[in-house]
């Protein structure tokens, strides 16, 4: 089963945490279906964020969080998705590029849409 953050931050697109999370469920109940005999799920998504204060969409929606940084779970993959807005303020979240680079460093594999590469390109990880 490969374990996958969908990173909450400030100010992202709600639709780009939303959109994969149904599509990595709706490839485990397919891979799930085609299985001959009951087996865990391929893929279990997650929102995750910071778990000391609510993280809003640019639109202004609480995003629910399924699993905060305090839980310590190593993923997978990490997908962080597109943030429209002050892209300053997410960069400077030192919280979230900390988790972010701790994720890479223990093998995840980050992944990002549109403007949420540059909180990879914090972590360092996008270097040499």
């Amino acid at each position: 089963m490969y374990r996958i953050a969908l990173l909450a931050v400030e100010n992202c697109m709600y639709s780009s945490l939303t959109g994969p999370f149904d599509v990595f469920s709706v490839a485990s109940a397919q891979a799930e279906g085609l299985a001959e005999s009951s087996r865990e799920p391929l893929f279990q998504p997650v929102i995750v964020g910071s778990g000391g204060r609510e993280i809003h969409s640019f639109n202004g929606m609480v995003i629910p969080l399924g699993a905060t940084f305090a839980q310590k779970v190593i993923y997978d993959i990490v997908l962080v998705p597109v943030i429209f807005g002050d892209l300053e303020a997410v960069l400077a979240d030192r919280e979230t590029i900390d988790w972010l680079r701790h994720q890479g460093e223990m093998g995840a594999c980050l992944t990002s849409a549109c403007a949420g590469s540059f909180l990879i390109a914090e972590t360092g990880r996008l270097q040499g």
